[in-house]
């Protein structure tokens, strides 16, 4: 493992599929998040990818996920639409917590 390569466990599906479950199907993902080795992230091609995915696999009651990537300054945020999986929009901008 190094600083800029990342590993996803199954335990995050399952669970994710558990909570589902429990809830009787009810919850809802508002978004997904992770973290980036820089000042303030931009999302990589690897990030856009598995937008695309979880927007094309997943059931949702909105018109979109907030996506964020905290960075190592600032926590960047954008709003991903279902209707177009392959692109990132509109930029809410990057705080400084």
């Amino acid at each position: 493992m190094t600083r800029t390569s990342f590993f996803r466990s199954d335990r995050h599906q399952r669970e994710a599929e558990l909570w589902n479950m429990q809830s009787n199907g009810k919850g809802t993902q508002l978004g997904l998040w992770h973290t980036h080795p820089e000042a303030n992230p931009t999302p990589s091609s690897t990030d856009l990818n598995d937008c695309e995915r979880v927007l094309r696999n997943g059931k949702f009651y909105c018109n979109g996920l907030l996506y964020l990537i905290v960075g190592t300054q600032t926590i960047g945020f954008w709003h991903a639409q279902a209707d177009r999986p392959l692109t990132l929009l509109a930029l809410l901008g990057h705080f400084k917590p």
